[in-house]
């Protein structure tokens, strides 16, 4: 039962985080006063910004290692493929898997760093953070990235 308690305040957490991260990312953090969030919340809870831009970039989904750090997937490209590529932000080398990572224990994320960018990552939509590996979902597509020195780095993809 105390496993199944922990795993539903996990739960929780990583929505509330999920939840803050889609609708907050856009918005600054002089703009994001109280009530102005425009989420519902039950009122024991509280909505606040744990990560915004130039940390990460349309965020596309999240997984939460042993370290407690947030693997985020971003999707920034799939804009060139309609569109003048010149018009909108883009990143020329791929879309991204980013860590973000709150070292200082005060409620905001204060580290990102790029795990791996790849031309052949296009609108990444799923993520898992399994040991020294990472699996992501990029249709038609499941690819696994490596990290074998232990650097936070993506040394191998396959």
């Amino acid at each position: 039962m105390i496993i199944f308690d922990f795993m539903k305040r996990i739960f929780l957490s990583v929505s509330i985080v999920i939840v803050v991260i889609i609708f907050l990312t856009g918005c600054t953090s002089s703009s994001a006063g109280k009530g102005e969030t425009g989420l519902f919340l039950p009122d024991d809870l509280q909505a606040t910004l744990w990560a915004e831009s130039p940390m990460l970039y349309n965020p596309t989904n999240m997984d939460v290692d042993s370290k407690g750090r947030i693997w985020i997937t971003e999707a920034v490209n799939y804009r060139n493929y309609t569109n003048d590529s010149t018009k909108y932000f883009h990143h020329p080398k791929g879309d991204r898997v980013m860590i973000l990572e709150d070292t200082d224990q005060d409620g905001r994320a204060d580290t990102s760093k790029i795990f791996v960018q790849d031309g052949d990552l296009l609108s990444p939509l799923g993520i898992a953070v399994i040991g020294n590996k990472v699996l992501v979902s990029c249709s038609p597509n499941l690819m696994v990235y490596t990290d074998e020195n232990g650097e936070v780095k993506s040394n191998k993809g396959y």
